[in-house]
């Protein structure tokens, strides 16, 4: 992954864990209460989503579109992960159609004039 969108891709998961922890009330494992699974699962998962979003979604915006942008993907991440078995056969494949959805998403509020 390009050094840019794998900064982005930390900031994200920092800003996630930052999210779980205001909102869950297990102190202790934060992330794990609100998405039933482990920190590094939610970092990779979090990675594969920036991996996959295109390039353009990053280099052609500014930094308020960014943020925004980082917004949409973690509340969008917390709605799909918290109904998911990550542990489940059919994960891979609903993952992959969170992805597109959410590419889908972005380029129409972002980039469709």
């Amino acid at each position: 992954m390009h050094p840019y969108k794998n900064s982005y891709a930390a900031k994200t998961y920092s800003a996630l864990v930052s999210i779980c922890n205001v909102i869950s009330d297990d102190k202790q494992n934060p992330v794990v209460s609100v998405l039933s699974i482990s920190p590094s699962e939610v970092k990779l998962t979090i990675q594969k989503i920036i991996k996959a979003l295109p390039d353009r979604f990053f280099y052609s915006a500014n930094h308020a579109i960014l943020q925004d942008m980082m917004n949409l993907i973690i509340k969008n991440y917390i709605l799909f992960q918290s109904q998911e078995d990550y542990y489940s056969s059919r994960y891979t494949g609903n993952f992959l159609a969170f992805i597109h959805a959410l590419s889908d998403e972005i380029e129409t509020r972002y980039y469709v004039q």
